[in-house]
């Protein structure tokens, strides 16, 4: 049996669906009409950042990208 659940097709069809996880989120909702892009809140300044990482399950680790590298931007850019 197959309990995968299927993305909606169209913006109707997702109209017609709950979406548990996004109805928790600062987004707007399948209906709404965006009339602002701006920041959900405004920046924490560098002084006031969490100075550690936070904790990732066993087998995760933290990386640093070096975005400066083509390779690098190629291989995290590719669709």
């Amino acid at each position: 049996m197959n309990n995968a659940v299927s993305g909606a097709k169209s913006k109707d069809e997702a109209a017609k669906r709950s979406f548990e996880f996004w109805s928790t989120q600062p987004v707007p909702k399948i209906d709404e009409e965006s009339k602002a892009n701006e920041p959900i809140e405004e920046d924490i300044p560098h002084d006031k950042l969490r100075k550690e990482p936070y904790s990732l399950p066993t087998g995760f680790h933290w990386d640093t990208l070096k975005l400066d590298d083509p390779f690098v931007v190629s291989f995290i850019t590719k669709t």
